[in-house]
Parts: structure tokens; C-alpha cells; sequence
């Protein structure tokens, strides 16, 4: 059994990679025989990836082109790409869904942006809600903001997406913005109907609370400014599996998840 064990490692480890790996820039590459690729990418593809030259790559930026590369040179800390012309690249749903979590303590939180990314949310607003007071300041902030977005771009990099979900500032409950006439509203409240929009044309919004939900006033507050309460059945469900169950919903009754 070691035996078997050790040689199914090893075949993982030395099997070629069957998936082109995408990386993130923050600029747009320029069409050229050579450009270096060092930092925290460079990091990635030599340790992690063991990338060597001839591997195929695909650049993207973020605003919905990739850029076909493939390694040239193989330094210690660097990598030499060549860069062909860029490519436009559609894998965005046509629903424009923006997520309006309350924002969980730890991974659960972090967990909703990949998952949430993954599904094609357009947009995600991180809420401060009764029961989710996470206000941080300075440094702390700025860190958690960093790890969040970068949670964002690993998982664009890993779904194939071109175009970055847009991540908000995160913002009181009752300072969200007034729903405008062409959105849908939806806010989840256990114990209501599981009762959807038929459809929808236009953008919609999902506001869904953290752990011990949203309270009866803030669900309230919610439902007189437009949005509708629906349930998700008889169970409770954390925060982070309600906000992957209403993206996946969204995405099948007006996106594009058949």
C-alpha cells in the first residue's frame, strides 16, 4: 500500500500539466518578442508550477482580453515570455448580479468571494450588518482588503474569467444604494416562500446576511426600500453556503448556468 501510494505521487508530481496556466497583470502586455515576468508570478510559476521553457501561458488584465505567452528563458527569479497579440475573450454571463454580503470572521467570508467569483457575480459589496460588525483601520484594513482582492484574481485566473468582478468598499447596511427602477432586489430571509422573480431584464442584487442572519428590522428596512425576502427551504444554512445557493440560483433562473 506505501508503495502504491508513493508511485500515484510521483506520477502527480512529474505528470505534464493538461490546463494552460493564466496569470494576472496589471498592466496590458505589449506584443513583443521578450518580456520579464518576476515578482510574486514569477514565484508562482517556478516553485509552485515548475514551469520550463516552451510552456504555454495566457496573460489577462482584468478588462476581458488575454494575452497568448509562452516561456522563453527560465531564470532563478524571473521568466522570459514571448507575447503574441491579444485576444477578446467573452466568459461573462449576461446577468449583471451584484452579491451584497454581510461580511463572516475568518475564511467563511473569503471562501463566498472565490466561490461567488467562480459563478460570474459582476459585482460584490462587502456589508456591515448588525451581527457582522468587522470595521478594521490603517494597516489592517489595507491588508484585508489586498488578500481579498487577490482572492478575486486567483479565482478569475483558476474559472477562466477575463474580467474582474468589481469588489466595493464595504459599507453599512443602511448605506447601500436606493435599488433603481430597472433592478430586482432580493433579500434573503428564513421562513419566507422560496418565491423567485419569474425573470428578470436588468441587473440584480442579492443581499444576504452573516451568521444568525440578518435581523427582523434590518430584513424589514430591506423590504421597504423594494427588495423582495425570499427563503432557500427548511434548512439553515451558513452564510457562505446561502451566498453560493443564491448566486447559483441567480445564475440559473437569469444567467447563463443551464
Amino acid at each position: 500500500m506505501i508503495l502504491l501510494i508513493v508511485f500515484i505521487r510521483a506520477q502527480w508530481q512529474f505528470a505534464p500539466m493538461n490546463r494552460i496556466p493564466r496569470i494576472f497583470t496589471h498592466y496590458a502586455p505589449q506584443h513583443s518578442p521578450a518580456m520579464l515576468l518576476e515578482g510574486d508570478n514569477a514565484h508562482y510559476l517556478l516553485n509552485v508550477l515548475r514551469v520550463k521553457p516552451g510552456q504555454a501561458l495566457e496573460l489577462f488584465d482584468g478588462s476581458g482580453q488575454v494575452w497568448p505567452a509562452m516561456v522563453t528563458e527560465k531564470g532563478r527569479r524571473d521568466l522570459t515570455l514571448a507575447v503574441d497579440a491579444p485576444l477578446s475573450v467573452d466568459h461573462e454571463s449576461p446577468l449583471h448580479l451584484t452579491l451584497e454580503l454581510a461580511i463572516t470572521k475568518g475564511e467563511r467570508f473569503e471562501w463566498a468571494l472565490q466561490k461567488a467569483t467562480e459563478l460570474g457575480v459582476t459585482c460584490i459589496q462587502p456589508v456591515i450588518s448588525e451581527r457582522a460588525e468587522a470595521r478594521l483601520s490603517g494597516d489592517r484594513q489595507s491588508k484585508r482588503d489586498a488578500r481579498w482582492r487577490n482572492i478575486v484574481i486567483s479565482a478569475c485566473e483558476q474559472s477562466k474569467r477575463a474580467v474582474l468582478p468589481e469588489l466595493l468598499a464595504p459599507c453599512a447596511l443602511t448605506d447601500l444604494p436606493a435599488l433603481t427602477p430597472s433592478q430586482i432586489g432580493l433579500v434573503l430571509a428564513p421562513g419566507r416562500e422560496p418565491s423567485w422573480p419569474a425573470q428578470s431584464n436588468g441587473p440584480v442584487r442579492a443581499l444576504i446576511g452573516p451568521e444568525g442572519g440578518l435581523s427582523d428590522d434590518e430584513v424589514d428596512w430591506a423590504i421597504t426600500r423594494g427588495y423582495q425576502g425570499i427563503g432557500l427551504g427548511s434548512r439553515i444554512l451558513r452564510a457562505e453556503t446561502a451566498a453560493v445557493a443564491v448566486a447559483t440560483l441567480c445564475q440559473s433562473r437569469y444567467g447563463d448556468l443551464g
